[in-house]
């Protein structure tokens, strides 16, 4: 029970390390600072990239973040307003500014596969989760 645990935790945190790989400077600045110091908008960015590239950790940690400074139904309630149009804007502009070329492409694959998904059905956030 204590190695799933133990794996678990640190599939998570790989998570987080490769995103961080990913991000531009001003990224992992933003996604580094304080919970306090971040916009609404910037925890529900890092929660959809978190879901747009499978990256649990990522998500997870961005929820437990805002969870430190606000009620975790308001960027639950933030999130529900995001269109899948401002969710592609986030997701290309972040693959954009993505100097790793191998974790940019490993992205890439995993955000088409979610888009073709989109195409054929109706967008939900929730829907990032498959």
């Amino acid at each position: 029970m204590k190695n799933n645990q133990n794996d678990s935790l640190k599939k998570l945190e790989n998570d987080i390390i490769y995103f961080l790989n990913m991000c531009s400077d001003n990224d992992k600045v933003v996604y580094s600072a304080e919970p306090n110091e971040k916009k609404i908008e910037d925890f529900a960015r890092f929660i959809c990239l978190g879901l747009a590239f499978n990256m649990r950790g990522v998500y997870l940690s961005t929820f437990a973040q805002y969870e430190k400074i606000g009620d975790i139904n308001d960027i639950l309630n933030f999130l529900d307003t995001v269109t899948y149009e401002q969710l592609k804007v986030w997701v290309e502009e972040f693959l954009k500014n993505t100097g790793n070329a191998i974790l940019k492409k490993c992205a890439k694959s995993i955000w088409d596969e979610k888009k073709s998904y989109f195409v054929n059905h109706k967008f939900e956030l929730s829907a990032l989760l498959q």
